[in-house]
């Protein structure tokens, strides 16, 4: 029961990378109107997005040497908790595209499910 706690972990991890890069971009358009954004605007949460996860990455890695693993996968996912309530608190651009840059920092920490998966079904 244990063992499958890791690997459930990683899976929704992983959904949640997801949900957050592709399946969004589907309602990207309907999100432009209601928030009255511009094309640009609207487009750039994408690039600020995996911008902010590619910049903590490295951060994250290192973090995780100092700290664990475990504790930057929960912190990571709750900084992403916070840019999700952002963005549904706040019915304005800026809002939107605060919360994204904290989703995308958030879930720089997911890489790390890969090594814990790693440690806990070694073959």
């Amino acid at each position: 029961m244990t063992r499958i706690v890791p690997l459930l972990v990683a899976v929704l991890i992983g959904i949640a990378y997801q949900v957050f890069v592709d399946i969004y971009l589907v309602a990207l358009p309907d999100i432009q109107k209601s928030l009255n954004m511009s094309y640009i605007a609207a487009n750039s949460s994408l690039i600020l997005y995996l911008g902010a996860n590619a910049a903590f990455l490295l951060i994250a890695g290192i973090l995780s040497e100092q700290l664990g693993r475990k504790n930057i996968i929960i912190i990571g996912l709750c900084i992403s908790l916070l840019g999700t309530v952002i963005i549904l608190s706040f019915e304005t651009s800026t809002g939107f595209l605060t919360g994204r840059v904290l989703q995308g920092i958030g879930l720089s920490a997911s890489i790390l499910a890969t090594p814990i998966l790693m440690d806990n079904y070694k073959y």
